[in-house]
C-alpha cells in the first residue's frame, strides 16, 4: 500500500470520529445538504514573530476553519452557510484550494440573531 493512501485512509478515520453533522446552504434559502464536517475554533496569537525578543503588540484572535469532505460537498460556494446547531452557524468567507479528500474553508461565525431561523440537523 503507498503512502498516500494510508494518509487517506487515516483521514477518513479522522473525518468519522471528529466530523459533526451539519447542514449546508448554499443560500439561505436553498435546500440544506446534510452532511459532516470537522469544525475547528481558536484562539491565534497574532502580531508577535517567533524567534525574536522585540516585543511586538499581540493579540489572539478566533480562526474558525471548517474542514469539508469533498465527497459530501464536492464545490462548497463562498457566502455558504453552515449550520451545526440552534444559534452556531458559519459564513464561508475564503475557500483554500482542495487538498486531495478535503477542502479546507475559513469561516465567519454568525450571530445568534443571524443564526436564528436556521434549520439544523436532525430538523425533520
Amino acid at each position: 500500500m503507498a503512502f498516500r493512501d494510508i494518509k487517506r485512509r487515516a483521514r477518513r478515520a479522522v473525518q468519522q470520529q471528529m466530523g459533526v453533522p451539519v447542514l449546508y446552504l448554499a443560500t439561505r434559502t436553498s435546500k440544506p445538504l446534510e452532511c459532516n464536517m470537522r469544525v475547528h475554533t481558536k484562539f491565534g496569537a497574532l502580531g508577535d514573530m517567533k524567534g525574536t525578543s522585540m516585543s511586538y503588540a499581540e493579540r489572539e484572535d478566533i480562526a474558525p476553519r471548517v474542514i469539508i469532505w469533498r465527497d459530501e460537498v464536492p464545490n462548497p460556494v463562498r457566502n455558504a452557510i453552515i449550520s451545526v446547531e440552534t444559534g452556531e452557524a458559519y459564513f464561508i468567507d475564503h475557500l483554500m484550494p482542495p487538498d486531495d479528500l478535503t477542502i479546507t474553508a475559513l469561516v465567519v461565525a454568525l450571530t445568534e440573531d443571524e443564526a436564528a431561523g436556521l434549520p439544523v440537523p436532525g430538523d425533520a
